[in-house]
């Protein structure tokens, strides 16, 4: 089932997301709501030697995991793998253990959920007005001297970026790798920190030299974090692989003629380049014209009698009208692709 979630991002994180820098995020793990769902019931499998029998009714339950990771229900009850289904604020789907790259070199088992079909993110960033109304983010252009809002405030008709959700991973937080730190979006250490000496350590104790990605993560996270959990406390942390599902243009607010205020009027949104999405996304494919003409059948609503022309032109304005922020782009002469597909190749 189709389900959208907001979440938070700073401007300069927002700037990576969409210049195609960051495709991964992580996230602290709020160990007080941490919960599991059980599809059925289950039971102690050790009767023989813990008496009574515990037993959790299939549903909710609050969870916590030990230092290695193992998930007990309140009761001292273990479940196993297949038992049950991490509660994740960012994603639904099922729960299983799978191996993934260690920074040492060697392969690591981490839980990992499963995403179901259709799980977004809307992105809500520093926004403001400007004099006509209209919505204005600081990734954009980071005005002085003028008052932005922060995202949390951002009304979901306003958001411009939506990210499809690939998979979640429940891992500790000194877990990620230098390739996964450069996915965050940040940049080399000494790119970001020029006057800073080669032997330079972070909290943890790695050379910067040595992992510069991975460093200047560990300061960006101290920076966003620090109040709640240390990079040195090693937490427990979501982390989010995603891709760009779409960028709109923002919609203005309109004015009334007695000037009171009125809800954003949202963005109409073109079906022919709806249809097209769905069928270069299922394609997995750059499609010509006609092909997305002869797959889409009667799901064009258009009357002309040259409905090729009409979706050429439609795509054709689409990437003018939004240049490098227009959810296609044409990889050759009449083929048109999606550019959040392309940006994974």
């Amino acid at each position: 089932m189709k389900r959208e979630r907001g979440i938070l991002f700073s401007s300069a994180m927002v700037k990576a997301i969409m210049e195609g820098r960051k495709t991964i995020t992580r996230r602290l793990v709020d160990m007080d709501k941490l919960a599991v769902k059980l599809p059925h019931t289950v039971t102690s499998d050790m009767p023989e030697l813990i008496t009574p029998v515990i037993t959790a009714k299939a549903g909710r339950h609050p969870a916590h995991l030990n230092p290695h990771g193992a998930v007990f229900l309140p009761d001292l009850l273990g479940v196993k793998p297949g038992e049950f289904n991490f509660v994740c604020p960012y994603a639904d789907g099922y729960t299983r253990i799978a191996d993934f790259p260690s920074r040492h070199g060697k392969w690591r088992s981490a839980w990992e959920i499963v995403v179901d079909a259709d799980q977004y993110l809307w992105v809500r960033e520093t926004w403001r007005r400007d004099g006509l109304q209209e919505y204005v983010f600081r990734a954009d252009r980071d005005d002085p001297g003028k008052a932005w809002k922060p995202g949390i405030h951002l009304p979901r008709v306003a958001a411009r970026i939506v990210l499809s959700v690939r998979s979640v991973r429940l891992e500790r937080l000194h877990d990620i790798t230098e390739e996964e730190a450069r996915l965050e979006g940040v940049k080399p250490f000494f790119e970001q920190f020029p006057g800073i000496g080669k032997d330079q350590r972070i909290t943890t104790g790695e050379l910067a030299v040595d992992q510069p990605y991975r460093a200047s993560f560990a300061c960006l996270w101290d920076e966003i974090n620090g109040e709640r959990a240390l990079w040195k406390t090693n937490p427990w942390v979501w982390a989010i692989s995603f891709n760009v599902h779409s960028i709109a243009k923002p919609p203005r607010k309109q004015a009334r003629l007695d000037g009171a205020a009125q809800d954003p009027k949202p963005l109409v949104k073109s079906i022919t380049l709806d249809v097209a999405e769905r069928l270069i996304r299922e394609a997995e494919r750059p499609l010509s014209v006609r092909e997305i003409v002869e797959m889409a059948g009667t799901d064009l609503t258009t009357r002309s009698a040259t409905p090729e022309n009409t979706v050429a032109r439609d795509l054709a304005m689409h990437i003018k009208k939004y240049g490098d922020r227009a959810r296609f782009v044409r990889p050759s002469p009449g083929r048109f692709a999606l550019r959040d597909l392309e940006g994974e190749a």
